[in-house]
């Protein structure tokens, strides 16, 4: 990776790692003023502070919403599982990710998936998403 694409990306992530945290579906307005663009989001661990889980998407506010419901995203499926609530509600699971959770965004308009890429592979040790195998295969992030 050429240092200056790598000085951008862990620029973009350092933006990401400081920028503010808000309770994951903490509130019934929790996601009321985020912006319909693009961009890159983090899940955050309220104990430990580390992310657990990267994600990007061409519209912030729509994918905010899909966090609300168990079948449209990863995240909350691999969470049910974690804390045995498979069966419960999403009003259930819901309350227990805001206990435990904060979520932070950083709107992108290009390289969104670069960037998720990139943290994956730096953020790995405390993510629950682990790197795609053709990611793995590939000599792009040879050097990380």
């Amino acid at each position: 990776m050429k240092p200056a694409i790598r000085q951008k990306l862990t620029g973009l992530g350092m933006k990401l790692r400081k920028g503010s945290r808000r309770t994951l579906l903490g509130s019934v307005d929790w996601k009321m003023d985020v912006p319909s663009l693009g961009g890159v989001y983090a899940i955050w661990s309220k104990s430990s502070g580390e992310p657990v889980y990267v994600g990007e998407t061409c519209h912030l506010s729509h994918r905010f919403s899909d966090l609300t419901r168990t079948v449209n995203h990863t995240f909350r499926r691999k969470m049910a599982r974690q804390y045995r609530m498979v069966r419960s509600t999403d009003a259930m699971l819901s309350k227990r990710l805001s206990k435990d959770f904060k979520i932070s965004f950083l709107v992108i308009d290009f390289g969104r998936k670069e960037l998720e890429e990139f943290l994956i592979l730096n953020w790995s040790k405390t993510l629950i998403n682990k790197p795609q195998k053709r990611l793995l295969l590939s000599h792009e992030y040879n050097d990380l």
